[in-house]
């Protein structure tokens, strides 16, 4: 790109040929989460039909005390039950695999649409544009650069692109912070309060056993006053009481 009116022309048609990819992957990502899963493979659903089959005969004899007509009804139930699962799951799975089939067309179509636009951005763009920036985001703000003569070619856009990447990465590193003293705070504050409650209930503790301990010092010295006037009275003699 020799001139300014060329480079805004070729990021011009670079912003609508990595755009078409954009929105490609997009596609491509929706249609592939479509696809689906068979059911429990037969294997495990056969561990788990021998297993119910046990159990079975196992309460059949239990409840009949040897195995008997009901224990042998249980074994024929569990093993129809096994070949209707397994019929069921067949069937399923079948049908997942239509259903897929289907998912696995539309994937072709957005990839054939795909592999369009990448021979389209190979001749169109691929020749002059840095590989490493092919993105929506990228190619639009050099885009807006050389529109808005921030930069005079495709080095320049590239700096200044550079630098608002490590400018957003230091803001989202500082909100980042920010979030995190602000959590550290609120934990802050609710331990001072677990502590001032925790001071609040010994505080009150101590007070109702320094309460305690004073009404059993009054109640002795009642006592001790009490075994004092008695004994006084009993030392007395008595023409003297």
């Amino acid at each position: 790109m020799e001139t300014r009116e060329e480079l805004l022309n070729g990021l011009k048609d670079a912003v609508s040929i990595i755009g078409k990819l954009g929105n490609i992957q997009q596609r491509l990502t929706r249609v592939r989460n479509q696809y689906k899963s068979h059911l429990p493979n037969s294997k495990r659903m056969k561990r788990g039909g021998i297993f119910f089959i046990i159990a079975m005969a196992v309460v059949g004899e239990v409840l009949v005390g040897s195995i008997g007509i009901p224990t042998i009804g249980a074994i024929l139930g569990g093993v129809g039950g096994y070949f209707a699962k397994k019929y069921f799951y067949k069937v399923q799975n079948e049908k997942i695999d239509n259903e897929n089939e289907e998912i696995k067309k539309q994937e072709q179509a957005v990839l054939n649409d795909l592999q369009q636009v990448q021979a389209e951005y190979g001749e169109r763009v691929g020749t002059w544009y840095p590989e490493n920036y092919c993105s929506v985001d990228a190619v639009e703000f050099f885009y807006n650069a050389v529109k808005n003569y921030r930069a005079d070619n495709i080095k320049e856009a590239i700096n200044l692109y550079e630098t608002a990447l490590h400018q957003r990465r230091v803001e989202d590193n500082q909100q980042q912070a920010i979030k995190q003293q602000k959590l550290n705070n609120l934990l802050s504050v609710a331990s001072i309060g677990m502590q001032v409650a925790n001071i609040g209930a010994i505080n009150n503790q101590t007070q109702s056993t320094v309460g305690a301990l004073n009404n059993q010092t009054s109640a002795m010295n009642r006592n001790a006053d009490e075994l004092k006037k008695i004994n006084d009275k009993l030392s007395t003699p008595k023409w003297l009481r």
